[in-house]
């Protein structure tokens, strides 16, 4: 939903350039005629323009901000969780002999 006029109005474009693009799509694939370039080309447009559209609407409700939660993991979580992780403990061949022989470690 939309927060502030500027997001209502930006929202009411794209669900318009949406439905053309939809529109423009099914009038170059009507059944039993050939394809309709200039059909094709104004729907490549409108989806261009939804596109557009949509970036700046993300744009406008992100301010621009980019948000990253950093998790702060203690030593010893750390290590239990490599204890763990499967592929430390898969047995592994040594491929560099190609004898079959298996490593540890």
């Amino acid at each position: 939903m939309a927060r502030d006029p500027l997001e209502f109005l930006l929202l009411v474009e794209a669900k318009w350039f949406h439905k053309q693009a939809d529109d423009y799509r099914r009038m170059a694939v009507r059944p039993f005629r050939p394809l309709d370039d200039v059909c094709i080309e104004k729907m490549m447009r409108s989806s261009a323009a939804f596109l557009k559209v949509y970036d700046v609407f993300r744009k406008h409700r992100g301010r621009g901000e980019q948000k990253m939660i950093v998790e702060h993991r203690s030593a010893p979580a750390a290590a239990e969780r490599a204890k763990r992780d499967p592929r430390r403990t898969a047995t592994r061949t040594n491929t560099k002999r190609n004898d079959d022989k298996v490593r540890t470690g």
